[in-house]
């Protein structure tokens, strides 16, 4: 007769929390005499010795767990990471948002979206627990045999007590028992640079820094009507054709209002040339960060120092202050990623002004990390609106613009065909163009370098075994890639000597061309992956035959109801044959790459006009502030004239 077993999970093994929490819960089952396995993904060499011995005494085995983040899939091969983000997250966000009675409140949510945005390496970020779970439920399957194995017990960092229930009960549903690790009592470090007195050390050091540095301090202006947006790398106003953070400034449309750039990115400063593209357009910088510039002639808002230290009534008066001082009315922004922009909504109502949030990535299920909570929403159509009600966020008004790329297809066909004629010129007759998301060093808890490697280097040895192929690159972060490919990146320095592989590698934070240029250069494009496929919506908006490879089976994906064969493929072998076949006679593939079935849904308008739409309705809320009207005066009003002009289907309110 087999003897029962009970499966003991721990991420970070420190004998403390063995001692009070894991054997604590291990005594009832070593009483019992059931067979006790330990799991542990890591532990100090001191704490693994001297937790193997006392684990041996009581008859306990101990096993280093170790997984990679793409082996951790359920029965029918969906990646259980997509699970977590998108099903898991959500469902546990709803459960503690049930619990608290103020949670119409934005401190609640700013308080409650916290762990869920931590720092990636964070222990106690949710997603990171909640994956964990998953990760047990899976080797436990694998060293039982069991599809639903019992007496699995995970103990992982929880985020805080408020949390605790939600996630056991999550569990629960899993058939696992969560307990959560002990911690100490008191988090000196934290404590520390979280207090008052390092709060104010550090506005100490930035204001001295300034002053150091000879910069003027921001005075207050008249009370006006101005727009401000926050720099985050990204300037091209002279170049519309690659990415740009004031890409919907129209100086025909908001050149008649005040527009205030913010800098705060010491590693993306403020420079001459930056400085010059905004003298130009009479577009004034102001440094929220004094090492957030490399000249002169910007204005410091000193607030209340790094942003990184405010508690949420701190980020509100800091935010307060800033638009009460700048006379600002309305902020857009495209970064939701954060609990911030909920302060920055409360600060800029208190202001009476409006907060605005854009779409920047398709999003397909809305996941409560990027829950938002503000005035109003610009998405790409009206489907983003059930997103984000799929992620929780809160809203006045959803306004569909459309894709806000669009304006860039036109663009950019001039320099996709100048390298399209390169390639040629050195042989290439079939051009594929090829999109990869980013990846980071750990395996385990990221989307690692694995997937990325074994993908370049199936399109890179095309490149150097088929003298007809040519091949376009467009890396999601192209300063980095070749770090991230490893031994693979000899091979792509082989193939681009070749002439018939050509990069776009511009750009540090991101890459500064768009999609489409990458897209307009090819027969086809590809996309690495399912999950995250902004890069193939831009390609097939932008006319392109577009195919997408999923390696995650991502089966829930609306692409995967598009025709079999034709868009989704799960392997390069079946992606490959059916391009060679496209190549030879595309009559012989038909629909290949063809979208037209979602395009609806993923874009209303196809116009090319999105920025316009964007910048318009910006401009009617600034008009509205400038006619004496209230906030929701003005809302309401940019509404009816929105919904009159693109239709009411386009823009509705959502509170």
């Amino acid at each position: 007769m087999r003897k029962e077993c009970a499966y003991y999970f721990i991420n970070k093994l420190g004998v403390a929390g063995l001692c009070c929490d894991v054997l604590a819960a291990m005594r009832a089952d070593i009483v019992r005499g059931r067979r006790c396995v330990l799991f542990c993904v890591e532990s100090s060499a001191l704490a693994r010795a001297i937790v193997r011995g006392l684990l041996k005494g009581l008859g306990v085995e101990y096993r280093a767990l170790d997984f990679r983040l793409m082996d951790v899939r359920d029965e029918e091969g969906c990646l259980l990471w997509l699970k977590v983000m998108y099903f898991d997250l959500n469902a546990v966000f709803a459960q503690v948002l049930a619990q608290k009675q103020e949670g119409r409140s934005r401190k609640v949510r700013f308080l409650l979206k916290k762990p869920l945005v931590m720092h990636a390496a964070n222990e106690k970020r949710l997603d990171r627990s909640l994956f964990f779970i998953r990760v047990a439920q899976w080797a436990a399957r694998r060293e039982s045999g069991d599809p639903a194995p019992a007496g699995v017990h995970v103990f992982t960092a929880v985020p805080s007590p408020v949390w605790l229930k939600a996630v056991r009960t999550h569990g629960q549903t899993l058939g696992i028992s969560v307990e959560p690790l002990r911690s100490p009592a008191i988090n000196f470090g934290w404590a520390l640079k979280n207090s008052p007195l390092a709060r104010w050390a550090q506005q100490a050091v930035y204001y001295f820094y300034a002053r150091l540095k000879g910069m003027a301090m921001l005075k207050p202006r008249r009370p006006g009507t101005a727009l401000m947006v926050e720099y985050y790398g990204q300037l091209n106003l002279k170049h519309p054709q690659f990415y740009c953070d004031l890409f919907f400034y129209h100086p025909d449309i908001l050149g008649a209002y005040k527009t205030f750039l913010t800098f705060n990115l010491p590693r993306s400063p403020l420079d001459e040339g930056i400085m010059a593209q905004l003298s130009a357009y009479g577009i004034e910088p102001l440094l929220l960060n004094p090492k957030a510039a490399r000249v002169a002639g910007a204005s410091f808002y000193p607030g209340q120092g790094p942003r990184r230290f405010l508690a949420y009534e701190d980020s509100v008066d800091y935010w307060r202050g800033l638009f009460k001082q700048t006379g600002t009315r309305v902020y857009a922004s495209w970064f939701k990623y954060s609990e911030e922009h909920m302060a920055i909504a409360d600060a800029i109502r208190d202001c009476g002004g409006v907060a605005a949030i854009y779409q920047r990535a398709f999003e397909e299920f809305g996941s409560a990390e990027s829950m938002v909570d503000t005035d109003i929403v610009f998405g790409f159509s009206p489907w983003h609106a059930q997103v984000e009600q799929q992620a929780h966020s809160r809203m006045a008004y959803h306004v569909a613009v459309g894709y806000i790329g669009d304006h860039r297809f036109a663009l950019t066909r001039d320099a996709a065909k100048e390298v399209r004629q390169k390639l040629r010129a050195h042989g290439a007759v079939r051009v594929m163009a090829y999109f990869d998301e980013n990846s980071l060093d750990d395996e385990r808890w990221y989307y690692g370098h694995g997937p990325t490697r074994a993908n370049y280097a199936f399109l890179l040895e095309k490149v150097l075994s088929d003298k007809g192929f040519g091949l376009v690159l467009k890396p999601k972060v192209p300063s980095t890639l070749r770090k991230r490919l490893g031994p693979v990146s000899g091979l792509l320095d082989q193939a681009l000597r070749t002439g018939r592989c050509f990069m776009f590698e511009a750009g540090d934070m991101h890459g500064t061309y768009p999609p489409a240029a990458a897209a307009q250069c090819a027969d086809i494009a590809v996309h690495g992956h399912l999950f995250a496929a902004t890069a193939a919506v831009e390609s097939a908006l932008a006319g392109i035959p577009t195919l997408i490879l999923d390696r995650e089976g991502w089966k829930v994906s609306l692409f995967h109801r598009l025709k079999k064969g034709r868009v989704v493929f799960e392997d390069w072998p079946q992606l490959w044959d059916m391009c060679a076949l496209y190549w030879n006679d595309p009559q012989k593939a038909p629909g290949l790459g063809d979208w037209s079935e979602v395009m609806d849904d993923i874009d209303p308008f196809r116009d090319g006009q999105a920025a316009r739409r964007m910048a318009g309705y910006m401009a009617w809320l600034l008009e509205g502030f400038g006619q004496g009207l209230t906030r929701e005066e003005a809302m309401e009003q940019a509404c009816q004239r929105y919904g009159k002009k693109w239709g009411q289907d386009k823009v509705y309110e959502t509170r």
